[in-house]
């Protein structure tokens, strides 16, 4: 067999084998976005939306898209089968004879034609989008279809890329996506100078690099910004480690990563759907191909063994099917210069897009910024000459500035950073600090800690809202020192993702008995008030909706019987480190729902009746270091109070943060 047949059978084969390698990594990656989608949209994933800032409805909606793409491309291979060369030469006539006759009978029995179109959707789909269908890569409207799709992609994803710049710390992220962009705006014009090529091979050039850019948006780009976080968890344990989860640059690219890989507005949602979508229709589209190439080479070889001449056509000509699908002598100038209008247009927001990505490049720095982003400047509104340095993770050291934390102080330490980058904000080493009412400015914000201050005023106008800030989940008081509870955080219009809040080492002395109403329309996640001087639990502490409750070594003689018969939603209680006396008499409903207690290094003497049926029932609970392991059984204290667990030392590995947190 000669050289450049044996050549060709290989390429064909290549081919094959790369259409069957881009479905299979078109399937895992639809499926798998379906999986996690559908999992956020869980009731037990409603905690992990929340902190996400994710409709839970938006994420089945998107979790059914993805899945119901994987499910075709599914079918579609498993639906595949090899077609003898002389009937798919027989086919190939009968569908170009079929689709040349097309445009004469088109209007000729409407209804038949109607219902034909709308007898299953796989028709209509093939109707449409088919190989020979009206918008597929034979159709007569192809072009059309190619380029409003073409525009549409290139608009979304020019949206999704300025978020991206926002978001993602990693400059060679942004890099990639820029450059698909700006292929993806010239690469067509360019490609309708290449010579040799007549209609249908351009047509399917420009399906294939279409394809490779659809996988370099919607395959690659979020593979490279999920990927390095994937590889730090820990798939045994479920978790990442500690030391990852208390830095809050990890923790806010994490964060920010997630929120690229899920849906998280309706226009997002088209977005991130059309690549595929567009990549479903262009994969099908070959898959029809291939046949028909195999089927014509086969035909020509036998042919040619048979000695029969098989005439050929001039590459650089229309074929006679081209002829009336793509170049009409009617309106063939117009359309000319609409598509040299729209290569115009694409070349320009090319350039665009290329001038403010590197505009976006030259960054100025801030003092404190712990995690710097390269986002786009929003050029409406802002005077030429103004600029803010985009940072996520912000930490204001008092003692390093050498302020004392006033609010004048810490607005003029924020007056450089960008108000819609912001996620984190940390106040340390501040001897009086004062929040300052910048603060309703960082509407992106999602959390904010103080760490070895002492507060002096947390002021109305500088309060946490949900109008201010609809995004916030967490606050962590650290090592601070206050006179009283901030007042500022005593509202009924509190940030509705707040969910996480931490008290820990400091010298207040009394929660408000406001806390709870005031709280009580929130979900919380975690409630910790650690190491402080609060010797009395106010009853109305019941009022909240909280997973965990963890009152730690603080001054805690007594729990009321009332506050745990009206929690609900608790599955953790700890209380180890309090000087208690005794536990409830009785827990109610969280008797069923508490799965973890930890009453260690306590004055806790006896064990209520319920507490002995937990320890019976082999609960997860632990008294290490309380004198009632000496009043129970000997099988019950050794499963309970064996070994301790560290609980009153706190919950939070607060020794990760030295170095973060440092003083100089």
């Amino acid at each position: 067999m000669p050289a450049h047949r044996l050549a060709n059978i290989a390429a064909f084969r290549a081919l094959q084998g790369l259409v069957l390698a881009l479905y299979v990594v078109e399937i895992g990656v639809t499926f798998l976005l379906g999986v996690v989608h559908i999992y956020g949209s869980l009731p037990i994933a409603i905690a992990l939306a929340t902190s996400f800032a994710v409709d839970q409805r938006l994420l089945l909606l998107s979790g059914i898209i993805y899945t119901a793409i994987a499910v075709l491309l599914t079918i579609d291979v498993v639906r595949t089968r090899p077609t003898r060369a002389v009937d798919s030469v027989n086919s190939t006539a009968a569908r170009e004879t079929t689709a040349r006759k097309s445009s004469r009978v088109c209007c000729t029995n409407v209804w038949k034609r109607l219902w034909w179109l709308l007898g299953t959707p796989r028709t209509l789909w093939r109707a449409l989008f088919g190989l020979d269908g009206l918008f597929g890569l034979h159709g007569r409207h192809f072009e059309a279809a190619f380029r409003v799709r073409e525009v549409l992609e290139i608009a979304l994803q020019t949206y999704q890329l300025y978020y991206l710049s926002r978001s993602v710390a990693a400059a060679w992220i942004n890099h990639l996506a820029v450059s698909i962009i700006v292929v993806n705006c010239v690469g067509v014009a360019v490609l309708e100078q290449l010579p040799g090529l007549h209609a249908r091979q351009r047509r399917l050039v420009h399906m294939l690099l279409d394809m490779v850019l659809d996988v370099g948006y919607a395959v690659v780009v979020p593979l490279c910004i999920t990927l390095p976080f994937l590889q730090q968890f820990d798939w045994s344990t479920g978790r990442v480690s500690f030391a990852l989860w208390m830095d809050d640059t990890w923790t806010t690219s994490a964060y920010a990563a997630t929120r690229q890989l899920l849906v998280t507005s309706p226009l997002d949602l088209v977005s991130s759907v059309l690549p595929h979508v567009s990549f479903l229709g262009a994969l099908s589209s070959l898959k029809q191909l291939l046949p028909r190439i195999h089927a014509r080479r086969t035909l020509i070889r036998r042919n040619a063994i048979a000695g029969i001449v098989v005439p050929t056509v001039d590459p650089r000509q229309p074929t006679p099917i081209d002829i009336g699908v793509v170049e009409s002598s009617r309106g063939c100038s117009n359309r000319r210069a609409l598509k040299a209008i729209l290569h115009l247009l694409l070349f320009a927001w090319a350039g665009a897009v290329l001038a403010v990505h590197i505009d976006s490049q030259h960054v100025s720095k801030v003092a404190g910024c712990r995690l710097q982003l390269r986002g786009w400047r929003d050029l409406v509104g802002m005077r030429p000459t103004q600029r803010r340095v985009f940072c996520s993770v912000m930490q204001i050291n008092c003692l390093r500035a050498g302020i004392s934390g006033a609010a004048v102080e810490l607005s003029h330490a924020l007056v450089a950073v960008d108000r819609a980058s912001l996620t984190k904000l940390v106040f340390a080493h501040c001897p009086a600090l004062e929040m300052p009412p910048s603060l309703a400015e960082f509407q992106q914000m999602t959390g904010i800690e103080t760490y070895n201050c002492t507060l002096v005023s947390w002021p109305q106008d500088a309060a946490l809202t949900r109008d201010n800030h609809p995004k916030l989940t967490t606050i962590w008081l650290l090592y601070t020192d206050m006179v009283s509870f901030p007042s500022a955080l005593l509202r009924d219009d509190l940030p509705p993702l707040f969910n996480n809040f931490v008290i820990h080492g400091s010298n207040l002395s009394e929660l408000p008995d406001a806390l709870g109403p005031q709280w009580a329309s929130l979900h919380f996640g975690w409630f910790a008030l650690e190491h402080t001087a609060v010797s009395v639990v106010p009853p109305s502490l019941g009022l909240l909706h909280t997973q965990a409750l963890q009152l730690l070594s603080n001054r805690i003689t007594e729990v009321p019987d009332s506050l745990l018969l009206t929690l609900s939603g608790l599955h953790t209680l700890w209380l180890s480190g309090n000087p208690l006396e005794r536990l409830p008499t009785s827990i109610g409903s969280l008797e069923s729902s508490v799965t973890e207690l930890r009453v260690e290094d306590t004055a806790v003497s006896s064990a209520p009746e319920w507490l002995v049926e937990w320890l019976a029932a082999s609960r997860d609970v632990s008294l290490f270091g309380s004198p009632v392991c000496g009043s129970l059984p000997t099988v019950l204290a050794a499963r309970a109070c064996g070994q301790s667990l560290g609980t009153s030392r706190g919950s939070l590995p607060l020794d990760l943060l030295v170095d973060q947190r440092a003083l100089g």
